[in-house]
């Protein structure tokens, strides 16, 4: 049987060869990534009540988001406030049964500073780059700010990108790590090492047993006596992270984002969205973190808060879990509540004669209670709950807000949703410009920019043009990224992605919209042929 002490080389991670690795799993991963019953940080939801989650540890410390903040300031705090808070909450078997257990904030440190030991082995120094190829995972944000600690550059793929295109990128990028998320991704990419650039080392988040197994390689360098320091040399102006877009415009393009740019946008979201969100807050993660907006309005808002939040191991079975897990805010794309208007659409048109006509009147009262500012009474609550009780459960008992990335809900799928008291929020965002730019918060349907955010209008010879006026979308630094990597770019295009006014930059979305005021809508993403044809 394989033993792992404090005195364990870390050279054993990348050399390991072992047939009982799994014996380490059970009781070292548990305890590291979970803490223990006592410290609070080891849930089933099952095993808590909505009354003992009212009185989970709970701090008013928010989380200080300065101008020259890097993302690791923002980790930093919310460590030492939240430390024993619940974090993070993953699905897996425990206890014979399957259930979403949770880490706290200190525990999920604990597994950071491992993570960061192994790459500092690897040879992960300030400017490298790490890559990873994965949906939304507990692993995935370990990896994250392990690199960013390093002062390494952290690069996150779609998981729709082809092997053809990843391997570009690995060339490109002279990664010396890549992380991958499922077994199946692991054997296309095993045999880079060593051929593909600088590639040296490639893991697996399923992985259970290999010597390639995330779980394995975690455990080996968290048993090592010294824990390998933080880089001190971080500054705002470094680049944080190089995202790829998801390439349903043309081949994926390698934006190159800083901590200042970053952290600018979640500061924008905070400004509009903070007030919303408090320490008992539940996130609900359905949008892929490397959607644009998706990471700084989920991830880092739930971070800045000391809130929690759910990763489901996919889209469709966290929709699924929603009355299980009982989040209170959803970030996600528009699809699954498409889906689910469509659903209830469906439902009550094929209901009979009576109840058909009694749902539509307590709908249309809910909807003319809520347009007058009225506060609904006892007769239209009970109403409300005996003919749609059933469409309110299927998103849980603490619902409130969903931010959809992405593609926005219409009119009137926001409106039902409102009727079930969900509050929808429809957003707008690129790459490009950090994340999020706008949201319809304020008045449904009409996007605003986010305070701080400077967004311009102009035609093709970068004039600005007169407010209702159509032109491309351009977003002032420091929301604007770095520039694009090299990959896929065409000179001319990375040339002409910044545009100077002055002392002032602006970065091109791509997009083509209008504004008046603080308010703007956009009539076309990604093609400016298409503006031609619309006009």
């Amino acid at each position: 049987m394989l033993r792992v002490c404090r005195g364990s080389s870390l050279a054993s991670v990348v050399r390991l060869r072992s047939n009982n690795v799994e014996a380490l799993l059970p009781s070292m991963l548990m305890s590291r990534r979970h803490g223990t019953n006592v410290a609070g940080s080891y849930y089933t939801e099952a095993d808590i009540s909505p009354s003992q989650k009212s009185a989970l540890p709970e701090q008013q410390f928010e989380v200080v988001i300065k101008p020259q903040s890097t993302l690791l300031d923002l980790w930093e705090q919310a460590t030492k406030a939240f430390s024993a808070r619940r974090f993070i909450g993953t699905k897996m078997w425990v206890r014979g049964k399957l259930g979403y257990i949770w880490t706290t904030y200190e525990s999920m440190g604990i597994e950071i500073d491992a993570m960061r030991t192994l790459l500092a082995k690897i040879g992960v120094v300030k400017g490298s780059r790490v890559i990873v190829i994965s949906e939304n995972r507990y692993e995935w944000v370990v990896v994250h700010v392990a690199t960013l600690q390093l002062g390494g550059q952290f690069v996150c793929l779609p998981t729709n990108v082809t092997p053809e295109e990843a391997r570009a990128v690995v060339n490109a990028t002279q990664a010396k790590v890549l992380f991958v998320e499922t077994t199946s991704s692991f054997s296309a990419v095993k045999n880079w090492a060593g051929e593909v650039g600088a590639l040296e080392h490639v893991y697996c988040f399923e992985d259970q047993q290999s010597e390639n197994s995330y779980a394995v390689a975690i455990n080996l360098a968290g048993s090592v006596e010294q824990v390998a320091p933080k880089a001190t040399n971080v500054t705002s102006e470094d680049t944080a992270m190089i995202m790829f877009t998801a390439g349903t415009t043309g081949p994926p393009k390698g934006v190159m984002l800083s901590h200042k740019n970053v952290v600018a946008n979640v500061s924008s979201i905070h400004g509009q969205l903070g007030e919303a969100i408090t320490p008992n807050d539940m996130f609900m993660s359905l949008c892929p973190w490397t959607v644009a907006g998706s990471l700084t309005s989920e991830l880092y808002q739930c971070l800045c808060k000391g809130a929690q939040l759910c990763i489901p191991p996919e889209l469709t079975e966290g929709f699924q879990d929603l009355p299980i897990v009982n989040p209170s805010i959803i970030i996600s794309v528009a699809q699954p509540f498409q889906r689910a208007y469509a659903n209830i659409v469906d439902d009550v048109t094929n209901r009979g004669g009576l109840s058909r006509d009694l749902t539509k009147f307590t709908l249309g009262r809910i909807t003319e209670n809520r347009t007058m500012l009225q506060k609904p009474g006892r007769l239209l609550n009970t109403a409300s709950s005996f003919f749609l009780g059933k469409f309110k459960r299927q998103f849980g008992e603490q619902l409130r807000i969903v931010v959809v990335i992405g593609h926005p809900l219409t009119k009137d799928q926001a409106e039902i949703l409102a009727d079930l008291d969900v509050f929808a929020v429809n957003t707008y965002g690129c790459l490009e410009a950090g994340g999020l730019i706008a949201t319809d918060i304020d008045v449904p349907s009409k996007l605003k920019v986010l305070p701080g955010m400077e967004v311009r209008i102009v035609n093709d010879k970068s004039e600005i043009v007169a407010p209702g006026d159509i032109g491309e979308v351009l977003v002032e630094a420091p929301h604007a990224m770095q520039g694009y990597f090299d990959i896929h770019i065409n000179p001319e295009e990375a040339k002409n992605a910044v545009v100077a006014y002055g002392a002032r930059s602006f970065v091109r979305t791509g997009d083509y919209g209008s504004q008046t005021g603080g308010w703007i809508q956009i009539k076309v993403v990604g093609f400016k042929s298409k503006v031609t044809r619309m006009s």
